[in-house]
């Protein structure tokens, strides 16, 4: 199962590889960034690796709710663990049924090692051209995608 590898302690190495690799061409911070099913990936990655991590997290569209083929980043990954700055960006009409938008704000308090969370909600952009959970959505934040990265830069600034 590809949740299962991307929780996994043979994929946090993997991705510790990267960020030495990274360090080694770049005296520049790096931070992990994973949307939908990659914030499993992202949040295992900075929960495992506490020297050669990254310097900070970003999670876009989470994964918060299970169903009966995925499961909840909390239930693969101990959030509490993370002790890097950590950015959490959701739509409000995000309408993948494993993201809701009120699950999702329930994050930041899971995150108790980490020095600073900031969650940035988002609304509007075009309308849906795929899937619910598919990138031309409110899940890929079809429409105001530069606005969000924009939001992410700036919050990613300050620390």
């Amino acid at each position: 199962m590809v949740q299962e590898f991307r929780a996994s302690v043979e994929h946090a190495r993997d991705i510790a590889a990267v960020i030495a690799y990274l360090r080694q061409r770049a005296a520049v911070p790096v931070w992990l960034v994973g949307t939908s099913q990659g914030t499993i990936s992202a949040a295992n990655v900075a929960a495992r690796l506490s020297s050669g991590g990254a310097d900070g997290l970003v999670l876009t569209s989470t994964i918060v709710a299970p169903n009966r083929r995925s499961r909840a980043v909390a239930s693969w990954v101990d959030l509490a663990a993370i002790t890097v700055p950590t950015i959490i960006v959701h739509h409000r009409d995000d309408a993948c049924v494993l993201c809701p938008f009120n699950a999702a704000e329930a994050l930041p308090p899971l995150l108790t090692h980490a020095p600073h969370v900031q969650f940035i909600a988002v609304s509007g952009g075009s309308p849906p051209q795929s899937d619910p959970c598919d990138a031309l959505s409110r899940h890929g934040y079809i429409g105001i995608e530069d606005e969000v990265v924009g939001d992410i830069v700036n919050a990613m600034a300050v620390h």
